[in-house]
């Protein structure tokens, strides 16, 4: 007789060596950090904003979320504020201004860096290049964010 407990057990173990880099492009929203709180398990979360302020808005609006659990995510998690990351947003406006022109909205370098600053931009960029296997977001931004990366 099949095991299903066994078989769907033997899937999550490997999901968890092999966990997806995801990006949360909307890393202030309670919501999100909560539900990331259930994701660290399974997936190296990106949070892009300051982990101070992070941990500020866990603080203040999800007091009733475990603490060890808040803890053990904000463990795992990297933060990465895109405002900041200045290797990395010269890499993505690079990218960007390389694009062919139906799938950019500007060739200036120094407009694209600019752009890329936004989370949702950054975030899809992240992906493009390969730093991150998909992003998050969706509760603040419009679906059009998440489409022109630049």
């Amino acid at each position: 007789m099949f095991d299903i407990h066994g078989a769907l057990e033997h899937q999550m173990l490997e999901v968890m060596k092999n966990r997806p880099t995801v990006v949360l492009t909307e890393s202030r929203e309670p919501r999100l950090i909560e539900a990331a709180c259930y994701l660290t398990r399974y997936a190296r979360l990106v949070f892009l904003a300051p982990e101070d302020e992070v941990r500020a808005v866990a603080a203040e609006h999800l007091e009733h979320v475990d603490a060890t659990r808040l803890a053990y995510t904000f463990e795992e998690a990297t933060f990465v504020d895109p405002s900041t990351a200045d290797d990395l947003l010269d890499e993505f406006a690079n990218e960007c201004i390389s694009l062919p022109p139906e799938k950019r909205e500007t060739s200036d370098f120094d407009q694209a860096r600019e752009r890329l600053k936004q989370p949702s931009r950054f975030g899809v960029m992240s992906v493009r290049l390969g730093h991150a296997d998909m992003v998050v977001g969706g509760m603040i931004h419009e679906p059009r964010n998440y489409s022109a990366p630049c």
